[in-house]
């Protein structure tokens, strides 16, 4: 299965979850979760690569193998045919492991819409050994203040009561573009917290604030939390 979008959007969560799910329900026989990106696969010489590939192909057996930004594996060229890129030689022994069946491993593919795009077309047979694939769309600012809850109720912090979600749903669109939440997604929570602890961190002293204060975001701790995530390029 193939899981396409920009980064943030749950793709490798997904797949995690998906592995569970298929060893829960017995349809791979223990949770493996083997996650790999090119420079697992390939070596710069002649042979070199199928060898490695199949060794990782071996160690996900029984469970599943995760390849993120598997679009790295097809050639500049887009092509795998007659390429001297050696991506080719694992994109090879990847589709010949999909045709084996008994405790080969569960094949995930993830990586960006239109380079996975890329990706398939480098070599028919991929379509054909890969149907399952989803488009995760961009996070709305909404799903954004919903995900940056969820992140602050698993860990030691706390939002101040007076700051509702309504006043995160203000600050994310006033103070972030559509170009940052795009490219950023679920990432852009993560980061926000990290900074608002940042300013946190710089406000309050152990020995002037009380363990509430040191341990609560403010709606100023946010704001300037926003105004200080990247822009990516």
């Amino acid at each position: 299965m193939c899981f396409m979008g920009n980064p943030g959007t749950g793709k490798t969560t997904v797949a995690r979850l998906v592995a569970r799910i298929l060893a829960d329900v017995g349809i791979v026989e223990n949770y493996t979760f083997v996650e790999v990106q090119r420079s697992d696969l390939v070596e710069g010489y002649i042979g070199q690569t199928a060898k490695k590939t199949r060794a990782v192909i071996d160690s996900a057996r029984g469970g599943c193998l995760f390849v993120d930004e598997a679009y790295r594996l097809v050639p500049s060229g887009g092509s795998s045919g007659g390429s001297k890129d050696f991506g080719t030689e694992a994109i090879n022994e990847l589709m010949s492991a999909m045709q084996e069946g008994g405790d080969a491993p569960v094949m995930m593919f993830a990586g960006y819409i239109d380079d996975m795009k890329r990706f398939f077309r480098a070599n028919e047979g991929l379509t054909r050994r890969i149907p399952r694939q989803w488009e995760f769309e961009d996070m709305s600012v909404p799903q954004l203040v919903e995900l940056s809850r969820i992140i602050v109720k698993h860990s030691p912090f706390s939002i101040a009561e007076a700051v509702t979600d309504a006043d995160l749903l203000s600050i994310l669109e006033r103070h972030t573009t559509a170009k940052q939440r795009s490219k950023l997604n679920g990432g852009l929570c993560s980061l926000l917290l990290r900074l608002a602890k940042e300013h946190l961190d710089r406000r309050l002293t152990l020995g002037t604030a009380s363990v509430d204060n040191i341990m609560t975001y403010t709606r100023e701790d946010l704001v300037n939390a926003a105004k200080r995530l990247p822009m990516p390029p």
